[in-house]
């Protein structure tokens, strides 16, 4: 799918949608797009006990804005574990990771719940390691929980997946990369599922049309069987069954703020959504393996669809509610978009990895800038037109 095909499927969604009501008092202006508008820093500052170690490669995030995390010494995601990680037969434990002289994690070696690297040091303060990562940049709709995106813990189960089996012609670096990128893919899929049932338990709340709410509860069961298809993936990589554990919803409560939620509908499906089909489209073209295809093409198109769903959704929260929802909106659309990637496993091929269905990490940030710029942007100025009221 090109990038101008989901530009025009998005635009006609809004244009044709019967959901929009009555804009409620003024004149609509549209939001600015993404990157359009000024954004400030939200770097923090340190008390004078907190120390730093650098090393980590310098920001990147699209106009600067960056997000804190802090973790206790020596916790947190590292790129060696993903999410919970991945076991071949046999096999040592990963590395533990690399500590510095505070007990923290480097941060070139850790990054946050939606698989961002950390940009810069990381700074010892208060008794934890706190490291900056950009912002608004998880795979498709994440689970948030706090403002923190939230997976399982990957386990030995075979009901998610298909009999596995090594593939012999790859170098087992690579086998194993393949493995773990598949299965933090697999992992957020399956939180996605709870990121949509929540989704549709607002949508309740705030009086949304049944139709939106057929196309959520649709778009709950898409990610069912994408979490299946990634974690079949996963297993075959890794040579054993892989699957998800109990899913942490301690703290999951559905907002009944139709601004809020608008906010996060743009975050999440709006630029997310529209973000994974593409980039499930191109690494679909990539692939030169039958299954890997499929299953690729089966993601970026329903991705498509679930990104429809959003700009839908938004056109009629916008048109719905006043000027509080307006401005949230605006607000998310001029929120920075990371265009960073994890970078390129060690001891991986680039063409092997490619050609298995994975983006390098320059194609995957000059594929998200183009998809701002070609698709995000002009979908968002759309939002701004009298709404369609034949």
């Amino acid at each position: 799918m090109s990038l101008l095909t989901l530009r025009a499927r998005i635009l006609s969604s809004l244009a044709t949608s019967s959901l929009v009501a009555a804009a409620c008092g003024g004149e609509s202006t549209p939001p600015t797009p993404p990157g359009g508008g000024s954004s400030t820093s939200s770097s923090s500052s340190t008390s004078s006990s907190s120390t730093s170690s650098s090393g980590a490669a310098p920001a990147t995030c699209e106009n600067g804005t960056k997000k804190r995390e802090c973790n206790e010494k020596g916790k947190g995601i590292t790129k060696n574990s993903g999410y919970g990680g991945f076991r071949e037969p046999d096999a040592a434990p990963p590395p533990p990771p690399t500590l510095d002289a505070n007990g923290c994690i480097v941060p070139e070696e850790i990054m946050n719940g939606c698989c961002n690297p950390a940009v810069g040091p990381v700074v010892f303060e208060n008794g934890q390691c706190c490291y900056e990562f950009c912002e608004g940049a998880c795979c498709g709709r994440p689970l948030v929980v706090q403002g923190a995106a939230r997976v399982a813990t990957a386990q030995p189960r075979s009901d998610w997946t298909t009999a596995p089996a090594h593939d012999d012609a790859l170098p087992d670096s690579t086998r194993r990369a393949l493995a773990g990128s598949y299965l933090r893919d697999a992992l957020m899929e399956h939180a996605s599922i709870a990121s949509f049932a929540t989704f549709t338990l607002e949508l309740l709340a705030v009086g949304a049309p049944p139709a939106l709410l057929v196309l959520a509860q649709a778009a709950c069961s898409d990610e069912i069987e994408h979490a299946r298809l990634t974690f079949a993936l996963a297993s075959r990589f890794a040579g054993e069954a892989e699957g998800p554990g109990a899913l942490d919803l301690r703290g999951v409560a559905p907002s009944t703020d139709l601004a809020a939620i608008a906010a996060a509908t743009v975050r999440d499906g709006c630029i997310n959504e529209t973000i994974a089909s593409a980039v499930a489209a191109a690494q679909a073209e990539n692939a030169t393996d039958a299954e890997l295809r499929r299953t690729l093409a089966r993601i970026a198109e329903d991705e498509a669809r679930h990104a429809e769903l959003a700009w839908t959704f938004v056109r009629w929260a916008l048109a719905t509610g006043g000027p509080d929802v307006r401005a949230a909106v605006e607000a998310a659309f001029t929120a920075p978009v990371c265009t960073d990637a994890p970078p390129l496993p060690a001891d991986v091929d680039p063409a092997a990895w490619q050609a298995h269905g994975r983006l390098l990490p320059a194609d995957h940030r000059a594929l998200v800038r183009s998809v701002l710029d070609q698709v995000v942007h002009p979908c968002a100025a759309a939002l701004g037109q009298p709404p369609n009221e034949k």
